[in-house]
């Protein structure tokens, strides 16, 4: 496989030469087998002429990940969005910081709907009462 830089990269493992490429790729805690947004994301990109070099690479090396673990390696929106950027026309060294960005907003709204709607309390007490119930049930003290 060859990367957008022309360099061939040889999968043994995914993270390793994914990280040795300098590419960060997919969301391996994932238990989705498919990012419902990706798929979408793609297809607003043909509908619109930008489906290209960068959508196939990083549907490339999915599917190489894939295969070199044996396991399903969902790409997660942050991976497509950054083949969409380069699509765009955005330098890939750039766009890793598009991520960075969709993650610091996403955590934003996370702060505003605690503030709004306070729930991590409540969480943490029913987490607290679920663990001991169940340490309870097991013969623990």
């Amino acid at each position: 496989m060859t990367s957008t830089t022309g360099t061939t990269m040889q999968l043994t493992g995914p993270g390793e030469a994914l990280a040795r490429a300098g590419i960060v790729y997919a969301d391996y805690q994932s238990a989705k087998p498919v990012d419902p947004r990706v798929p979408r994301l793609f297809a607003i990109a043909k509908e619109t002429g930008f489906h290209g070099r960068y959508v196939e690479l990083m549907k490339a090396i999915q599917a190489r990940a894939e295969a070199a673990s044996g396991r399903v390696l969902p790409m997660n929106a942050t991976g497509a969005i950054g083949a969409l950027s380069c699509e765009l026309g955005f330098p890939p060294r750039i766009v890793r910081g598009f991520g960075v960005l969709a993650r610091a907003i996403g955590l934003v709204g996370h702060i505003m709907e605690e503030w709004e709607q306070p729930m991590a309390l409540e969480i943490w007490h029913r987490v607290d009462e679920e663990a001991s119930e169940g340490a309870r049930k097991k013969g623990s003290p």
